[in-house]
């Protein structure tokens, strides 16, 4: 996995870790925070449009919470 996708079903202590990148999307983040990172458009809000998903997704550097693992 790339250290550029965040997977929700992650451990908290993975996903802390990958924070750090400043290209991950916790779900848990607060919405303030999630509006700062979408900026950089190397992250993936579980809150945006499936279309806005898709899009994102064309980056590899966007993880969708509704992809099935696999394709992560």
């Amino acid at each position: 996995m790339n250290n550029e996708v965040f997977a929700c079903s992650m451990s908290k202590k993975s996903i802390e870790r990958l924070q750090g990148n400043n290209e991950v999307f916790a779900c848990s983040m607060s919405k303030k925070s999630i509006e700062r990172l979408q900026g950089n458009n190397e992250v993936f809000a579980c809150s945006m449009s499936k279309k806005s998903i898709e899009r994102l997704q064309d980056n590899n550097e966007v993880f969708a919470c509704n992809q099935e693992k696999k394709s992560a």
